[in-house]
């Protein structure tokens, strides 16, 4: 079975070539990383939702606190402890369920930003929506939150001490317990706004390293069309013939800096490659794998046209044509790879069906062909380039179908139609793609990762923002419960500053424990990220540094107003307070 399905490969190849192949759904093959984009969004969800909770569960704690006279009366009236904990469960519920409806309003407008932000990645997703289901999971969620959040309350309100609360007339004793509730919920939301914010930063550094790191060429001004010759029965000579004749044509428009053709162009997902024999490293068929290299077919000026540094050796010329001696460059990562510490330039690879040598009379600069990350294909071993005279694909022919390149000298919307008329003045049936420019497939390249960068910028956003309100709410109330105690202050000579301190150090307190509980918890959720950074590790310094600076910042804004109005209060009022 196998000798029989050898020869329809384009080249020979051991007997288990390929026995270690894995099978995979076809859904997982069709949505690649975006199942692990989404799994990241449902955690940010989540850490989100958690915030929120933890949000309203510290209110309702602070509002049962000032509801203790109303429920001390209903319990001294015969209300028991399960018809009290209905109704504050019932207000929690509701509450939830009335924010889960407005979510979901929200949601139908943004549903349409999150698929054009992710639609690049996943086309699928233009299918998604709002459905029966979706309302179903949403109320099921809302009410399980609810219930989960407004328990605590619920069952604080229900085992109420009934002659402490009737004494305390207007004054709210929430009790030492509810304060260090409340604290740890808010301790809780900050660690996870820690982490969501961390995440954000992450990205945000990786998306500013990828765009600004050398792709190894130049997409200024430069405009790409895809042409498809088909002559069946020419030879190579024709379609050579037709390329020449058309970049001739091309170099003559106005407009034009220079013009080149290639098989495959930087980020334009093409994927031409070529098995390959290193002279010195012979391969046997049946008994060895042929390193595959990426196989650029190139006319000359294409690396000065694109900005690829020539490192060593020379570039294409004229002079290499279909009938003159083989030649090839490589790139830099290929020649250290295959010849580290020699120099490329004479060295032989040979194409493995084909009897003659091909000599290395250059070395480039790396181009990131794939994607802006630089990341290739596993079974891709280096890249080279061959003279189009002389290139070769795997069907063993001349490559038919071929991009034109063109560097504008300046802005020309009118240039995409004249190489349309180009094309057609040389040939009327060939077909022509579309026109596109180089850096509209660089912003193509960098779209996944500024789309989930955003995405939890506004999570991490949000969070913050929760997080802030929490803070204030706890310390306000906190502030205002101690009102009579800061009259006693003053009126025993404490200064204002003090006051100001004391209050403002319960709110660093809080934030800072979140802090120190959120950096260990965004490292799980940073290494979660890994396979979507750049240039930056999950454990960043400079990153971590930055969120800390910043959440002593949020600790500052949430304590200020509390701290500044306890710091003012007048010690007659505050004495009266109780």
């Amino acid at each position: 079975m196998i000798a029989r399905t050898i020869p329809l490969f384009p080249f020979q190849v051991r007997p288990d070539w390929n026995s270690n192949s894995t099978i995979i759904p076809l859904q997982e093959s069709l949505t690649g990383e975006m199942r692990g984009k989404l799994m990241l969004l449902l955690y940010a969800v989540g850490c989100v939702l958690l915030i929120a909770c933890a949000n309203v569960a510290s209110l309702m704690l602070a509002r049962v606190a000032a509801r203790q006279r109303e429920m001390a009366v209903r319990a001294a009236l015969g209300a028991g402890r399960g018809r009290i904990v209905r109704q504050l469960l019932t207000e929690s519920v509701m509450l939830a369920l009335t924010g889960a409806g407005l979510g979901l309003i929200l949601a139908m407008s943004g549903l349409s930003a999150l698929k054009s932000a992710f639609l690049a990645d996943n086309p699928m997703l233009d299918a998604a929506g709002i459905d029966w289901q979706v309302f179903t999971f949403v109320a099921g969620l809302a009410v399980l939150t609810g219930l989960t959040f407004g328990l605590a309350p619920a069952l604080g309100a229900s085992r109420l001490d009934l002659a402490a609360s009737l004494k305390a007339r207007g004054r709210q004793c929430g009790g030492l317990i509810g304060a260090r509730l409340r604290s740890s919920l808010i301790v809780s939301e900050v660690a996870l706004a820690v982490a969501l914010v961390i995440s954000a930063g992450l990205l945000i550094k990786s998306l500013w390293l990828l765009t600004h790191d050398d792709p190894g060429f130049s997409s200024e001004r430069v405009l790409t069309v895809r042409v498809y010759p088909q002559m069946k029965g020419e030879k190579p000579a024709a379609y050579i013939a037709l390329y020449d004749e058309l970049l001739r044509r091309a170099r003559g428009m106005t407009g034009v800096g220079a013009v080149a053709a290639a098989n495959a162009t930087p980020l334009g997902g093409e994927l031409p490659a070529l098995p390959v024999e290193l002279e010195g490293e012979p391969f046997v068929s049946g008994q060895s794998v042929a390193p595959m290299l990426w196989a650029g077919a190139v006319t000359p000026g294409y690396f000065d046209l694109l900005g690829v540094r020539l490192l060593g050796g020379r570039s294409f010329t004229e002079a290499d044509g279909e009938k003159s001696e083989g030649v090839l460059i490589v790139s830099a990562e290929t020649a250290r790879r295959y010849w580290p510490g020699e120099s490329a330039v004479g060295k032989r690879i040979r194409i493995v069906w084909e009897n003659r040598w091909r000599t290395v009379v250059g070395v480039v600069g790396d181009v990131r062909q794939y994607d802006l990350a630089g990341k290739t294909p596993e079974w891709i071993s280096g890249a080279f380039y061959m003279p189009y005279a002389q290139a070769t694909a795997l069907d063993r022919r001349i490559p038919a179908a071929m991009t034109l390149i063109l560097r504008a000298a300046a802005d020309s919307p009118a240039l995409a139609g004249e190489i349309r008329r180009l094309v057609a003045g040389v040939n009327p049936d060939i077909p022509v793609g579309d026109i596109r420019t180089l850096q509209s497939e660089v912003n193509r390249s960098a779209l996944p990762s500024l789309s989930l960068m955003w995405l939890f910028i506004a999570f991490g956003g949000s969070a913050l923002l929760l997080a802030t309100i929490g803070a204030y709410g706890v310390v306000s109330y906190s502030a205002s419960q101690r009102t009579y105690e800061m009259g006693v202050r003053i009126a025993l000579g404490a200064a204002p500053g003090r006051i100001f301190g004391l209050v403002m150090g319960q709110s660093l307190r809080l934030v800072t424990a979140g802090l120190a509980l959120g950096m260990p918890a965004s490292l799980v959720l940073a290494r979660l990220m890994t396979g979507f950074l750049y240039g930056v590790t999950a454990t960043d310094p400079a990153t971590f540094l930055a969120v800390g600076i910043l959440m002593i910042a949020v600790a500052l804004m949430a304590g200020f107003l509390p701290a500044r109005r306890a710091s003012s209060v007048d010690p007659l009022v505050a004495l009266r307070h109780e």
